[in-house]
C-alpha cells in the first residue's frame, strides 16, 4: 500500500476493507499516531497482525477485526508492544483466532469486549484473564456452539455493569456462581439461546436494572417452575422476578403463548414484542408509578384490550410507541 497517512497529522479514524491479498497489516510506518479507531474487515488472506505497525499506536482506543477468515492472533512479539490505550476491542468471524490479541490485554483501560462467532476463540475463554481488568464494565459473546454453561464463575470481574448473550446454540444453563459474581451488572441480554432450559434457581442478581429476553424457546424463566417458558412463554414468575428491585427496564420479545404477569413497582420501561397472546400490562410495569415508557409491537391480544391499559394513571408517562398493528383500522 503506497498510501502517506503520517502525512495526515489529524486523521483518527481508519477502516479498511478491501477484496484483494493482504497477508499482513498494517505496514510498519502506514497508520500515525493519531489514530484512535482501526477497523479491519474482509481480508480474507490476511494472516497476521504486524506488531511493528501497531507500536506506532500509542493513541488507539477502539480495535475492531472481523471476517478475518485466515487470521490466527497477533505474533508473539506483540508483548514488547503492547496498545496500552485501548478501551473497546471487538472480533467479530474469525474462526482460526485462538488467542485474545496480547496487544489489547496489555491496556488497563480496556472497557469493552466483544467476541462474536469465534469458535476457537471462545473454547479457551478460562485463558483470558479478564478478572485482571478491573475498568471492564462491557462484555458481549455471540454465535458460538462450544458453550454450555456461562459465565463461569471466575471469567468476569464484578465490576462488569453489562453483559449480552447472543446465539449460543449450546448454551443450556447459566451458571449461577457466575452470575452472582457480577455484583455491579445492571444490563443482562439474553436473545437466540435455542437450548437454554432453564435461569438460575437463585434468580437473577438483584443490582439488575433492565433485563432483555428474546427468542429463547425452550427456558423456564420460573426459576425450575414448569410452566414458566420464554419462547412458549406462560408466565414470569413473580418469585423469580419480585428480588430485582432495582429493575427500570425489562424487554420481552417473541412469546407465543398466553401470559400471565406480576408487578414490579421499579419498572421506568417496559418493551413488549411478538407476544400474540398477552391479554393485559396492568399488573407488570402499569403497577409502577415511575412509568415514563410503554413500547407494544405485534401483540394483538394486548392491543385489543388498549383501553383496559388505565394509561391516564401515569403521570410520568412521556413516550408511547404502539407498531405492527391493525386492529385500529
Amino acid at each position: 500500500m503506497q498510501w502517506d497517512l503520517q502525512s495526515l497529522p489529524s486523521l483518527s479514524t481508519f477502516e479498511i476493507c478491501l477484496n484483494e491479498v493482504v497477508e499482513s497489516f498494517p505496514e510498519d510506518t502506514l497508520l500515525p499516531s493519531t489514530l484512535t479507531s482501526l477497523e479491519i474487515s474482509y481480508l480474507d488472506n490476511l494472516k497476521s497482525l504486524n506488531y511493528k505497525g501497531l507500536q506506532n499506536l500509542t493513541s488507539l482506543e477502539e480495535l475492531s477485526i472481523s471476517y478475518c477468515s485466515q487470521l490466527v492472533s497477533l505474533p508473539e512479539e506483540t508483548k514488547q508492544y503492547p496498545i496500552t490505550s485501548l478501551t473497546k476491542l471487538n472480533v467479530y468471524s474469525c474462526p482460526k483466532i485462538e488467542f485474545l490479541p496480547v496487544v489489547a490485554l496489555a491496556s488497563s483501560k480496556l472497557q469493552s469486549l466483544s467476541i462474536s462467532y469465534c469458535d476457537n476463540l471462545t473454547a479457551g475463554r478460562m485463558q483470558w484473564d479478564l478478572q485482571s481488568h478491573p475498568s471492564l464494565s462491557h462484555f458481549e459473546i455471540a454465535g458460538t456452539e462450544v458453550v454450555e454453561s456461562f459465565p463461569e464463575e471466575t471469567l468476569l470481574p464484578s465490576t462488569l455493569t453489562s453483559l449480552a448473550i447472543s446465539d449460543l446454540g449450546n448454551l443450556k444453563s447459566l451458571d449461577n456462581k457466575g452470575l452472582q459474581h457480577l455484583t455491579s451488572l445492571r444490563e443482562l441480554k439474553i436473545w437466540h439461546c435455542r437450548s437454554l432450559h432453564s435461569m438460575p434457581e437463585e434468580g437473577l442478581p438483584s443490582s439488575l436494572s433492565s433485563l432483555d429476553i428474546s427468542h429463547l424457546e425452550k427456558v423456564l424463566i420460573g426459576y425450575g417452575i414448569a410452566e414458566n417458558y420464554l419462547g412458549n412463554l406462560k408466565s414470569l414468575n413473580y418469585n423469580g422476578l419480585q428480588h430485582l428491585t432495582s429493575l427500570e427496564e425489562l424487554s420481552i420479545q417473541s412469546c407465543r403463548e398466553e401470559t400471565k404477569q406480576y408487578p414490579i413497582t421499579s419498572l421506568i420501561k417496559f418493551n413488549v414484542c411478538s407476544c400474540p397472546k398477552i391479554e393485559s400490562l396492568i399488573v407488570v410495569g402499569l403497577a409502577s408509578t415511575k412509568f415514563q415508557s410503554l413500547s407494544v409491537r405485534s401483540c394483538d391480544s394486548l392491543i385489543a384490550r388498549r383501553m383496559q391499559w388505565d394509561l391516564e394513571s401515569h403521570p410520568f408517562l412521556s413516550n408511547i410507541k404502539i407498531t405492527d398493528e391493525t386492529l385500529w383500522v
